[in-house]
């Protein structure tokens, strides 16, 4: 019961991690969209927040995976 419950903790922990990644990688073309001018001034690219965002939100899942693996195992 505790590793159906933790199995399912963990799914909705990855399905909200990617959720919100979309949502903000969304946004951010969006106001790129909107507001070019505003990111031209910038020294980096306006796509390198999606980028960082994409790594942490990989890194994110990962972990996670890996902890149900771990838990699936015991």
């Amino acid at each position: 019961m505790k590793k159906r419950i933790l199995n399912l903790i963990l799914n909705c922990i990855i399905g909200i991690l990617i959720v919100a990644f979309l949502a903000g990688s969304l946004y951010r073309y969006w106001d790129y969209q909107a507001r070019p001018d505003f990111y031209a001034v910038m020294s980096a690219p306006w796509y390198l927040s999606i980028q960082l965002s994409g790594i942490a939100t990989a890194i994110a899942v990962a972990v996670c995976l890996v902890l149900k693996r771990i838990f699936r195992r015991r």
